[in-house]
């Protein structure tokens, strides 16, 4: 399995390195060819650190890149008497930093319509089908996975009206978590980038908002990546039915754990 720590290491060194060469550029005042370098250089930290990242934790990490900047700058300046340059690459930072997350949403929003043309939902309650679940799951598990980011998965069996809980779970659920019916009595709600604490808490307030709208009960089942070993889509979805299996036994919602 694909080793995050290393991963990790392997990005942060990869930046110093850029970073690096940032520094001797600026310090030995190289013009032509060692300028265009530089701006190269400072567009591939920009987009090798934010790519990985949401929006705003992106912009922290550009604003520490041009802080760095600026810093050099003053450095450089009374060390070596080095020009003053701060415009240009602070602005290569920011269009570097607004290029990559544009670039990223376009490819998600090509992703997302590519699915929607393969599945539809269903007509009654307007929830995603088993077959759109099974595609987004797998497209979600393999960004996860390249990516070193967080995926939870909440499996949940309705005792009670099916169609009732599946407009109950819309309601109280926000407008961009993605629900689907997996069969009749049960339904999935794929969570990107949201971890086990932040589904515990969504997944308590579904279970008291059925119990106090109507007699509902719903069994639920989380399993998160990748905190628990699992290496395929296939296996998050198993791991969260046996995970609703255990809830359904202890009568309380369960995580599920590798041990």
């Amino acid at each position: 399995m694909y080793n995050f720590k290393h991963g990790n290491v392997l990005r942060i060194f990869l930046a110093l390195i850029l970073l690096g060469i940032f520094i001797f550029l600026f310090l030995q005042n190289i013009p032509g060819v060692g300028s265009i370098l530089l701006l190269v250089a400072l567009v591939l930290i920009t987009a090798f650190s934010t790519y990985h990242y949401n929006i705003m934790e992106g912009l922290v990490i550009s604003i520490g890149l041009a802080y760095t900047i600026i810093v050099v700058s003053v450095y450089a300046y009374w060390t070596s008497s080095v020009h003053l340059g701060y415009l240009k690459p602070l602005v290569i930072i920011f269009a570097a930093y607004l290029a990559t997350n544009l670039y990223k949403y376009i490819l998600s929003f090509i992703g997302d319509m590519n699915l929607k043309n393969k599945a539809a939902s269903e007509a009654s309650t307007g929830l995603f089908t088993q077959r759109y679940l099974e595609l987004k799951l797998e497209a979600e598990f393999d960004k996860a996975h390249k990516r070193n980011t967080v995926l939870s998965l909440m499996f949940i069996e309705v005792d009670g009206g099916a169609n009732e809980a599946a407009f109950l779970i819309k309601k109280y659920s926000r407008s961009y978590d993605f629900i689907a019916r997996y069969d009749r009595e049960c339904f999935c709600i794929v969570l990107p980038r949201v971890k086990e604490k932040q589904a515990m808490l969504y997944a308590k307030k579904l279970r008291k908002a059925a119990e106090k709208v109507s007699k509902i009960k719903l069994n639920i089942g989380i399993v998160n990546f990748p905190d628990t070993q699992i290496k395929s889509w296939q296996e998050l979805l198993e791991c969260a039915k046996l995970a609703m299996h255990k809830a359904k036994e202890d009568n309380a919602i369960h995580v599920y754990r590798n041990h």
